[in-house]
């Protein structure tokens, strides 16, 4: 596609590489000023528990092959002896590695301003901006979810083989199991490239090994039923209002919702309804396909805490939010990069003000794991119910194996300084 710049478009894309440089390093310094010193009960001490014990060859929805042993490579390797430090600071390298790799799937859609928009709406969306702070998979999931899609924009425009794609989604599954939902990009991809390299996808069989040697052999976990265990009824269960609650109190929905579609409907009545000037190439329908597919699961999928999975939609929603400023707004990008992130934190502080002010947010045990509105929306906050480590007194009436030593020696040590 063509496109016409404006002098200060141009100026854009002639310093999109020194701007994308800025970017990252100004979202750096706020992850690193927000980071959280320690490590959630949950997931994120289950995490730490598991690295700091060694390797482990569990893999499934709730324990991350690929995503544990990797850093406990890092630390057998330069000698490391704490398991939150490594984590800590992993989530902050594949937050930003995220934005990197978005900025490159963003120069490809729509050029350096794609890029810049991508990662502006990305890094100041909370529920991917809270994940850099704390101790979680899904910053490292979404570095695999941008590096799978920019693979298959690389492989359909031959820069890249097509086995470097199948790898890095192999890997990208055995981070994190939400990666199988890009299964449907793939075969549209394979079905408009009318390209089968089965050399390539037969790359699959090593995830696939692993997960069976864990579950079958080893019986590390029992992964059908973390997959299939009621989960069909759930989801038909109470569907109307699983939906609605999802589109009204996620904020992850927030900037799709309310700044896409008005920013979206000016555009449309400027050009007078001609959604025939909308360039949808296949790499946009990577994009929009892998962002749908995403939005579809999170509205449906049985699960409290389901803001962490809607983070792919966000990439994909920021991607495409580039492509639109880029294509008809190109001078408009600088405004915009200033814009979002001010209107998200505006946005999301109302909110939490608004569901503390009416109850809209009830504090039950399962939100207060959750962390409450503040766990969702403020991601500086180090107070909330996810955020703090138990006293030692109660990491000693944990059963084995969160009764460990090691975890009372970090409960007490947070305890110290508070």
């Amino acid at each position: 596609m063509n496109f016409s710049y404006s002098a200060s478009a141009k100026w854009i894309e002639q310093k999109g590489s020194r701007l994308m440089w800025i970017s990252l390093a100004v979202w750096l310094v706020i992850y690193i000023v927000g980071k959280h010193p320690d490590v959630c009960w949950g997931d994120g001490m289950g995490y730490s528990l598991a690295i700091q014990r060694g390797f482990d060859w569990a893999t499934n929805a709730n324990s991350h092959f690929f995503y544990l042993n990797f850093h406990r490579l890092l630390m057998v390797v330069f000698g490391l002896d704490s398991s939150i430090q490594v984590l800590g600071w992993a989530s902050i390298f594949w937050a930003i590695s995220t934005l990197l790799a978005v900025f490159q799937i963003g120069k490809i859609l729509g050029g350096s301003s794609a890029g810049l928009v991508a990662i502006c709406v990305l890094a100041s969306s909370f529920s991917f901006w809270r994940h850099a702070c704390i101790i979680e998979v899904y910053t490292m999931s979404a570095c695999f979810w941008a590096l799978c899609i920019l693979g298959l924009m690389n492989w359909i425009s031959g820069k890249w083989p097509s086995w470097f794609f199948f790898i890095l989604h192999g890997i990208g599954v055995l981070v994190h199991i939400q990666l199988i939902l890009l299964f449907p990009v793939v075969f549209w991809v394979l079905w408009k490239k009318k390209e089968f390299p089965i050399g390539s996808i037969l790359l699959y069989g090593l995830p696939l090994l692993i997960i069976f040697w864990s579950v079958f052999v080893l019986k590390a976990n029992d992964l059908p039923s973390v997959l299939f265990d009621h989960v069909g009824g759930k989801m038909v269960e109470n569907i109307l209002f699983r939906l609605l609650k999802g589109l009204i109190f996620l904020p992850a929905y927030a900037f799709f919702l309310m700044a896409g579609p008005i920013l979206f409907a000016i555009w449309f009545a400027r050009n007078k309804g001609r959604l025939s000037s909308l360039n949808f190439s296949l790499n946009s329908q990577i994009v929009l396909i892998s962002s749908g597919i995403n939005l579809l699961f999170c509205l449906f999928f049985p699960e409290p805490g389901i803001h962490v999975f809607l983070i792919p939609s966000f990439l994909g929603f920021g991607l495409l939010m580039g492509k639109w400023v880029s294509t008809y707004q190109p001078s408009q990008t600088l405004l915009a990069i200033s814009c979002i992130p001010v209107f998200q934190l505006v946005f999301y502080l109302s909110l939490n003000v608004f569901i503390e002010r009416f109850s809209l947010f009830p504090a039950n045990e399962e939100t207060d794991w959750k962390g409450g509105p503040a766990y969702y929306l403020l991601p500086w906050a180090k107070g909330n119910a996810s955020s703090v480590l138990e006293s030692e007194e109660v990491a000693k009436l944990k059963t084995p194996p969160v009764g460990l030593k090691w975890n009372i020696d970090q409960a007490t040590a947070w305890k110290k300084r508070q």
